[in-house]
């Protein structure tokens, strides 16, 4: 961890693999916020020319390269570590800002010290993603997408950042389900959208069925035993109602696959406290009032982070 902090209002990472187009639209967006802010670029063991691009292109840039990948949670533990600020903005290098002030609004949101994290809101095939229902009322969402958020270093440090084993998809509800444990929230913001064009290189359905594997590991990680069963059981469920659309083979392969995940992960199970479980059951049905959230958090039933933190992450 670099303690050394500078008078930066955040640092805004990004991590790459083999996007470098998707990549310098990136950079060029965020060079317009106003507010005083490292930026960080960790390419990720990219064989396309990247770190020639920034370099060339935005020499100011504080760049890091990997010489192979690490996968993301692993590269956005690494810049958590080296940032040079108390907040990190972290946004998808096939994303980009429309709005010089999005990001100095967002910070906003860490007006009350139980806010650990912030959703930012964005759009993506038409869509509005991590949005409030109205402006009149502060919400508190289940967990952040990795593609626009902001943590607090601090308490994701004590928290041992994301779980590496997870390689993508999942991390981040793992992430924010020790986070509600620790008395901690996300917040959703109230800013421009920034907007997320996923790459064409992505492969929906094979995204898909790595977010369903991992699903897999978050409910055994920290379902307490007596929700343990339904929450396995109804997952299945889940992917086997999908088989219209993506086939059985493929249902049955990833069950298979998402039981055997629960195998390799056996002994690092660290289940909640039941009334947080319920909480955080209760936010996945929809976004909830921040006043009644914090009013949930018992003292009594919140655990030190330093408990919570994953086990298996490479050391930094």
């Amino acid at each position: 961890m670099n303690t050394e902090k500078q008078k930066y209002d955040a640092t805004i990472l990004i991590t790459t693999l083999n996007r470098k187009d998707d990549l310098e639209r990136a950079i060029a967006s965020i060079c317009t916020q106003e507010g005083n802010f490292e930026i960080m670029i960790i390419d990720d063991g990219s064989t396309d020319g990247t770190s020639d691009m920034v370099k060339e292109k935005f020499p100011d840039v504080r760049l890091i390269t990997n010489p192979g990948p690490s996968g993301c949670p692993g590269a956005r533990n690494q810049g958590a570590n080296l940032a040079k600020a108390d907040y990190m903005i972290v946004m998808d290098d096939d994303a980009y800002t429309t709005d010089p002030y999005m990001f100095s609004k967002a910070l906003k949101e860490f007006s009350s010290p139980q806010v650990g994290a912030v959703a930012m809101p964005y759009y993506e095939n038409g869509e509005i993603i991590q949005g409030k229902k109205d402006s009149e009322n502060d919400y508190v969402a289940d967990w952040f997408i990795g593609a626009a958020h902001i943590v607090r270093l601090d308490i994701f440090l004590k928290l041992g950042g994301f779980r590496e084993n997870f390689i993508m998809y999942g991390e981040e509800p793992d992430y924010c389900i020790r986070m509600l444990q620790a008395g901690y929230v996300v917040k959703l913001a109230e800013t421009t959208p920034l907007v997320h064009e996923p790459n064409p290189v992505r492969d929906p359905l094979k995204n898909t069925t790595r977010r369903w594997v991992n699903e897999f590991a978050v409910k055994w990680y920290h379902a307490p035993l007596r929700y343990l069963p339904l929450a396995i059981g109804a997952h299945i469920v889940l992917i086997l109602l999908e088989i219209p659309e993506v086939g059985a083979k493929i249902s049955f392969q990833t069950i298979f696959r998402g039981i055997k995940r629960i195998f390799h992960v056996w002994g690092d199970r660290n289940p909640i406290d039941l009334e947080i479980y319920k909480l955080w059951r209760e936010l996945r049905k929809g976004h909830l009032s921040y006043d009644y959230v914090i009013a949930q958090l018992d003292e009594s039933r919140l655990q030190d982070p330093s408990k919570l933190r994953p086990s298996g992450n490479a050391p930094r």
